[in-house]
């Protein structure tokens, strides 16, 4: 199985989350068939060649469907082992736009996935974008961005402001150091969100922004991707 990775964030641990889709325009979430983590370390994402994985990489693996999802509406999870996940294809930003532009989703895939209806991935194009940060006495700050769509409204149905916290391993520092560019110079703008796990406290599956893919590319900061 091939797929290009659209989604690349940060999880407890230091520890990451992958997902992108096929040529076929399915999702595929691809989490370790070893161990009780379902996310990745850093090392097991890194090449020698290529360095840490990113956005528009076409990884190559074996795996298949778990007997049961962890987590109900997380139907893209896919076991993989890392000793067979290579790296087949790094997309130039060109690339990666015409991909996006075949697979783009629409309005019932946004309510299934902010709803938790039986999926935790989708992928829209949206008009525009604006960020922001949020501190709440020791909690530490957070980035957040809300979204405008022509057709049909995009604003996150659990929170009050309608945005979402953004966690991207490229967006979530670029808005934190406020390095967002001329939010007018953006041609393309591609969303990527996706479901965090049930939330203890109040059983709610959080919509996230896990990818922002954009045209002209937007360079990750030198941290990435920490």
């Amino acid at each position: 199985m091939k797929i290009c990775i659209l989604a690349v964030t940060k999880a407890a641990f230091n520890e990451y989350c992958i997902a992108g889709m096929t040529d076929e325009g399915k999702w595929i979430r691809p989490i370790p068939s070893f161990g009780n983590s379902r996310f990745w370390t850093h090392t097991q994402l890194t090449c020698q060649v290529n360095g840490f994985l990113r956005v528009g990489d076409v990884l190559e693996f074996d795996g298949q469907v778990p007997t049961t999802f962890q987590h109900p509406n997380h139907t893209e999870d896919f076991l993989v082992s890392s000793e067979r996940m290579t790296l087949h294809q790094r997309f130039t930003n060109e690339e990666l736009m015409n991909f996006l532009h075949s697979k783009v989703e629409g309005e019932q895939e946004f309510s299934e996935t902010i709803y938790a209806q039986g999926r935790s991935l989708c992928l829209i194009k949206v008009d525009h974008f604006q960020h922001r940060i949020t501190q709440w006495e020791d909690d530490p700050r957070k980035p957040k961005m809300t979204f405008s769509h022509e057709n049909f409204t995009v604003t996150n149905p659990h929170t009050v402001a309608g945005d979402y916290i953004v966690k991207d391993c490229k967006w979530a520092p670029i808005v934190l150091n406020r390095q967002v560019s001329n939010l007018d110079s953006y041609t393309d703008l591609y969303l990527v969100i996706g479901l965090a796990t049930k939330n203890n406290f109040n059983g709610k599956e959080y919509p996230q922004v896990v990818g922002l893919h954009t045209k002209p590319l937007v360079k990750s900061l030198e941290t990435y991707p920490n």
